[in-house]
Protein backbone atom coordinates (compact mmCIF):
# COMPACT_ATOMS: atom_id res chain seq x y z
CA UNK A 1 0.00 0.00 0.00
CA UNK A 2 1.43 2.67 -1.11
CA UNK A 3 1.67 6.03 2.00
CA UNK A 4 1.84 9.66 0.96
CA UNK A 5 3.50 12.90 2.79
CA UNK A 6 1.64 15.87 2.20
CA UNK A 7 3.04 19.75 2.98
CA UNK A 8 0.40 21.36 5.02
CA UNK A 9 0.66 24.50 6.44
CA UNK A 10 4.43 24.49 5.84
CA UNK A 11 4.77 21.50 7.62
CA UNK A 12 5.77 18.05 6.46
CA UNK A 13 2.85 15.22 7.36
CA UNK A 14 2.42 11.63 6.92
CA UNK A 15 2.46 9.01 6.57
CA UNK A 16 -1.29 9.06 5.07
CA UNK A 17 -2.93 5.83 3.31
CA UNK A 18 -5.28 6.86 0.24
CA UNK A 19 -8.54 6.85 2.52
CA UNK A 20 -6.72 8.84 5.07
CA UNK A 21 -6.33 11.76 2.62
CA UNK A 22 -9.36 12.30 2.20
CA UNK A 23 -9.64 14.07 5.61
CA UNK A 24 -6.74 16.90 5.16
CA UNK A 25 -8.82 18.63 2.70
CA UNK A 26 -6.00 18.44 -0.09
CA UNK A 27 -6.18 20.46 -3.50
CA UNK A 28 -4.69 20.33 -6.54
CA UNK A 29 -1.72 22.41 -5.53
CA UNK A 30 -0.77 20.35 -2.08
CA UNK A 31 2.83 18.85 -2.40
CA UNK A 32 2.94 15.39 -2.16
CA UNK A 33 5.53 12.69 -2.03
CA UNK A 34 5.80 9.20 -1.86
CA UNK A 35 8.54 6.11 -1.93
CA UNK A 36 9.19 5.93 -5.40
CA UNK A 37 9.29 9.36 -6.81
CA UNK A 38 12.59 11.24 -6.13
CA UNK A 39 11.23 15.29 -5.52
CA UNK A 40 8.09 16.42 -4.10
CA UNK A 41 5.20 16.69 -7.07
CA UNK A 42 1.42 18.40 -7.00
CA UNK A 43 -1.32 16.08 -5.70
CA UNK A 44 -3.04 17.24 -9.24
CA UNK A 45 -0.24 15.35 -11.03
CA UNK A 46 -0.60 12.21 -9.46
CA UNK A 47 -3.27 10.17 -11.25
CA UNK A 48 -4.26 7.79 -8.25
CA UNK A 49 -4.92 11.19 -6.46
CA UNK A 50 -7.55 12.71 -8.55
CA UNK A 51 -10.65 11.60 -6.77
CA UNK A 52 -9.24 11.96 -3.25
CA UNK A 53 -8.55 15.66 -4.70
CA UNK A 54 -12.55 16.19 -5.79
CA UNK A 55 -13.63 14.83 -2.37
CA UNK A 56 -11.79 16.64 -0.34
CA UNK A 57 -12.53 20.11 -2.06
CA UNK A 58 -16.39 18.92 -2.04
CA UNK A 59 -16.72 19.06 1.51
CA UNK A 60 -15.90 22.79 2.04
CA UNK A 61 -19.15 24.81 1.78
CA UNK A 62 -19.42 29.05 1.95
CA UNK A 63 -21.50 28.67 5.21
CA UNK A 64 -19.06 25.99 7.18
CA UNK A 65 -15.95 27.83 5.36
CA UNK A 66 -17.14 31.41 6.88
CA UNK A 67 -18.17 29.95 10.58
CA UNK A 68 -14.41 28.46 10.32
CA UNK A 69 -13.24 31.41 9.87
CA UNK A 70 -14.91 33.11 12.25
CA UNK A 71 -13.70 30.33 15.02
CA UNK A 72 -10.52 30.43 13.89
CA UNK A 73 -10.44 34.62 14.50
CA UNK A 74 -11.73 33.81 18.16
CA UNK A 75 -9.17 31.00 18.91
CA UNK A 76 -6.09 33.13 18.24
CA UNK A 77 -7.85 36.22 20.02
CA UNK A 78 -8.41 34.02 22.97
CA UNK A 79 -4.61 32.46 22.59
CA UNK A 80 -2.96 35.50 21.98
CA UNK A 81 -4.78 36.80 25.80
CA UNK A 82 -3.61 33.43 27.18
CA UNK A 83 -0.16 33.53 25.77
CA UNK A 84 0.26 36.69 27.54
CA UNK A 85 -0.85 36.01 31.02
CA UNK A 86 1.13 32.76 31.03
CA UNK A 87 4.21 33.97 28.95
CA UNK A 88 5.96 35.04 31.91
CA UNK A 89 5.07 32.24 34.36
CA UNK A 90 5.88 29.90 31.51
CA UNK A 91 9.30 31.34 31.10
CA UNK A 92 10.01 31.29 34.78
CA UNK A 93 8.75 27.65 35.15
CA UNK A 94 11.35 26.36 32.09
CA UNK A 95 13.96 28.19 33.65
CA UNK A 96 13.96 26.23 37.15
CA UNK A 97 13.60 23.37 35.14
CA UNK A 98 16.49 23.71 33.15
CA UNK A 99 18.69 25.11 36.06
CA UNK A 100 17.88 21.98 38.05
CA UNK A 101 18.52 20.05 35.02
CA UNK A 102 22.40 21.55 34.40
CA UNK A 103 23.21 21.91 38.34
CA UNK A 104 22.54 17.91 38.82
CA UNK A 105 24.09 17.22 35.65
CA UNK A 106 27.29 15.39 35.49
CA UNK A 107 29.95 12.91 33.32
CA UNK A 108 30.46 9.27 33.29
CA UNK A 109 32.52 6.79 32.23
CA UNK A 110 30.41 6.44 29.53
CA UNK A 111 31.75 7.27 25.84
CA UNK A 112 28.62 9.49 24.95
CA UNK A 113 30.75 11.33 22.20
CA UNK A 114 31.28 8.05 20.36
CA UNK A 115 27.02 8.61 19.52
CA UNK A 116 27.64 11.93 18.50
CA UNK A 117 30.40 11.03 16.21
CA UNK A 118 28.59 8.27 14.73
CA UNK A 119 26.09 10.38 13.40
CA UNK A 120 27.45 12.63 11.94
CA UNK A 121 29.08 9.90 10.09
CA UNK A 122 26.09 8.07 9.26
CA UNK A 123 24.55 11.57 8.31
CA UNK A 124 27.11 12.20 5.76
CA UNK A 125 26.54 8.91 4.17
CA UNK A 126 23.52 9.94 3.29
CA UNK A 127 24.39 13.36 2.02
CA UNK A 128 23.94 15.80 4.56
CA UNK A 129 26.71 18.05 6.33
CA UNK A 130 25.48 19.30 9.67
CA UNK A 131 27.56 21.90 10.89
CA UNK A 132 29.55 21.15 13.55
CA UNK A 133 28.77 23.12 16.60
CA UNK A 134 31.36 25.32 18.50
CA UNK A 135 29.81 24.01 22.02
CA UNK A 136 29.09 20.68 23.17
CA UNK A 137 27.24 19.31 26.57
CA UNK A 138 26.23 15.98 26.73
CA UNK A 139 25.75 14.34 30.37
CA UNK A 140 23.94 12.97 32.23
CA UNK A 141 21.43 14.43 35.14
CA UNK A 142 18.28 12.65 37.02
CA UNK A 143 15.58 13.92 35.02
CA UNK A 144 13.19 11.27 36.67
CA UNK A 145 14.20 12.99 40.42
CA UNK A 146 12.52 16.50 39.09
CA UNK A 147 8.67 17.32 38.48
CA UNK A 148 6.81 16.26 36.00
CA UNK A 149 9.51 14.32 34.29
CA UNK A 150 8.62 10.98 35.21
CA UNK A 151 8.53 9.89 31.64
CA UNK A 152 11.60 12.31 30.25
CA UNK A 153 14.52 9.92 29.29
CA UNK A 154 16.50 12.73 27.59
CA UNK A 155 16.02 16.46 26.81
CA UNK A 156 17.91 18.85 24.28
CA UNK A 157 18.80 22.31 24.39
CA UNK A 158 20.24 23.20 21.08
CA UNK A 159 17.39 23.35 18.39
CA UNK A 160 17.27 25.99 15.97
CA UNK A 161 21.08 27.15 17.16
CA UNK A 162 23.66 25.09 14.67
CA UNK A 163 26.72 26.61 17.23
CA UNK A 164 25.10 24.20 20.58
CA UNK A 165 24.94 20.41 21.43
CA UNK A 166 23.49 20.23 24.56
CA UNK A 167 21.55 16.84 25.65
CA UNK A 168 20.68 15.52 29.01
CA UNK A 169 20.27 11.68 29.38
CA UNK A 170 18.52 10.00 32.43
CA UNK A 171 21.12 7.86 34.02
CA UNK A 172 18.09 5.17 35.49
CA UNK A 173 16.91 5.27 31.25
CA UNK A 174 20.03 4.63 30.08
CA UNK A 175 20.83 1.67 32.25
CA UNK A 176 17.31 0.60 31.38
CA UNK A 177 17.68 0.81 27.98
CA UNK A 178 19.16 -2.00 25.49
CA UNK A 179 21.90 -1.03 22.91
CA UNK A 180 19.32 -0.44 20.14
CA UNK A 181 17.22 1.26 22.39
CA UNK A 182 20.38 4.00 23.54
CA UNK A 183 20.92 4.44 20.06
CA UNK A 184 17.92 5.20 19.15
CA UNK A 185 17.45 7.73 22.48
CA UNK A 186 20.77 9.53 21.49
CA UNK A 187 19.76 9.83 17.62
CA UNK A 188 16.43 10.92 18.76
CA UNK A 189 18.21 13.78 20.66
CA UNK A 190 20.82 14.66 18.42
CA UNK A 191 18.03 15.18 15.87
CA UNK A 192 17.04 17.64 17.48
CA UNK A 193 19.73 19.18 18.25
CA UNK A 194 21.70 18.73 14.61
CA UNK A 195 18.82 18.45 12.32
CA UNK A 196 16.38 20.88 13.98
CA UNK A 197 13.79 18.08 14.35
CA UNK A 198 11.12 18.22 16.04
CA UNK A 199 8.85 15.22 17.92
CA UNK A 200 6.18 13.45 15.95
CA UNK A 201 2.59 14.55 17.05
CA UNK A 202 0.72 11.31 15.97
CA UNK A 203 2.18 7.88 14.89
CA UNK A 204 0.14 6.06 12.13
CA UNK A 205 1.35 2.74 13.73
CA UNK A 206 3.99 1.97 16.57
CA UNK A 207 5.25 -0.52 14.91
CA UNK A 208 7.03 1.68 12.61
CA UNK A 209 9.27 2.83 15.26
CA UNK A 210 10.08 6.26 13.85
CA UNK A 211 13.10 7.90 15.44
CA UNK A 212 11.34 11.10 15.86
CA UNK A 213 8.06 9.73 17.95
CA UNK A 214 8.35 10.61 21.73
CA UNK A 215 7.16 7.83 22.96
CA UNK A 216 10.56 5.69 22.60
CA UNK A 217 9.67 3.16 25.67
CA UNK A 218 6.75 1.64 23.58
CA UNK A 219 9.60 0.34 21.52
CA UNK A 220 11.52 -1.76 24.12
CA UNK A 221 11.86 -4.87 22.13
CA UNK A 222 13.79 -2.70 18.63
CA UNK A 223 15.88 -4.52 17.02
CA UNK A 224 19.62 -2.11 16.13
CA UNK A 225 18.04 -3.02 11.98
CA UNK A 226 15.04 -1.46 12.62
CA UNK A 227 16.71 1.53 14.55
CA UNK A 228 18.97 2.11 11.59
CA UNK A 229 15.83 1.65 9.18
CA UNK A 230 14.43 4.38 11.24
CA UNK A 231 17.39 6.52 10.93
CA UNK A 232 17.46 6.29 7.52
CA UNK A 233 14.28 7.15 6.64
CA UNK A 234 14.59 10.38 8.96
CA UNK A 235 17.37 11.13 7.21
CA UNK A 236 15.91 10.51 3.72
CA UNK A 237 12.79 12.54 4.47
CA UNK A 238 14.95 15.68 5.72
CA UNK A 239 16.52 15.35 2.50
CA UNK A 240 13.73 15.40 0.59
CA UNK A 241 12.59 18.48 3.06
CA UNK A 242 15.58 20.64 2.97
CA UNK A 243 17.13 20.08 -0.57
Amino acid sequence: MIEYYIVKESQQCGPFTKDQLVGQNITGTTKVWFYGIKDWVEASDVSDLKGIIGASESKSEPTKSNLKTLLFVILIATSIVLFLTLADQNKSVDTIMYDQITKNAYESDEDLQMYVDKFYRDARFMGIYPKQPKVKIIKFSRLDQLNDTTHIHGMSYGINNDDLIEIYINPSSWKNFNKPMRYMLMYHELAHDVLNLNDLESLQSKDEKLLMYPYMTDFRNVTMDEFIESYQRVFLEYLLVNN
